[in-house]
């Protein structure tokens, strides 16, 4: 989440109608329609009629054109993420997602070298091919599947098991942290949501 440096305009400053007016499909939009796995048409009609909104319900602009996110996310001085109520700062702390610069520099140069693309290659490739099989003969016999579910998400937990060194029976345990850091983000601005994100940090 970046945020533009002072004097660029911002919704805050403009009335509720006005924020709708402008940014209607923002303003009706909510993030269970936004992470439903049949989204495509919804993000098809984001990105021709309104590439950056204020998505109203989250607090947060919305950013879906390519050409645009990549200009922000290469644009380091327009654009900042060391912002006091970014999302990532207020659940989990200071850390390499919510500073930017020389701090930023700091937190990221361990993980530099063992996960550039070559190194990647030479420790994941064989990991990341076992996950990739088993899923899917997993998955042939039914002949179907919701691959948010069956897929994508212990795709995504089993391979950062392998990464932190863990076995296959704590993959639910990494799930389950995983879970818990999502709800701390979507739920920021609730003092309970922080608490139970922080306190399965400290568990965990």
């Amino acid at each position: 989440r970046r945020r533009a440096q002072p004097g660029t305009s911002a919704p805050n400053a403009m009335s509720s109608a006005g924020v709708v007016e402008r940014f209607p499909l923002g303003a009706a939009l909510t993030l269970d329609a936004l992470e439903r796995y049949d989204n495509a048409a919804l993000l098809h009609r984001l990105r021709e009629h309104e590439p950056v909104t204020w998505f109203a319900e989250q607090g947060v602009w919305l950013v879906t054109s390519r050409a645009l996110f990549d200009e922000l996310q290469m644009d380091p001085v327009r654009f900042v993420v060391d912002i006091p109520d970014n999302p990532q700062r207020v659940v989990l702390g200071d850390q390499m997602l919510v500073v930017d610069g020389e701090e930023h520099a700091r937190h990221r140069s361990p993980f530099a070298g063992p996960f550039k693309h070559s190194a990647v290659r030479e420790r994941f490739t064989e990991l990341v091919a076992q996950r990739v099989d088993a899923l899917l003969e997993a998955i042939a016999p039914r002949g179907a599947a919701e691959l948010s579910a069956a897929f994508a998400s212990p795709f995504a937990v089993g391979v950062a098991g392998d990464v932190l060194g863990l076995g296959l029976e704590q993959i639910q345990e990494v799930h389950d942290i995983y879970t818990v850091f999502a709800e701390g983000m979507v739920g920021y601005r609730d003092a309970a949501a922080r608490a139970r994100d922080r306190k399965s940090t400290r568990l965990n």
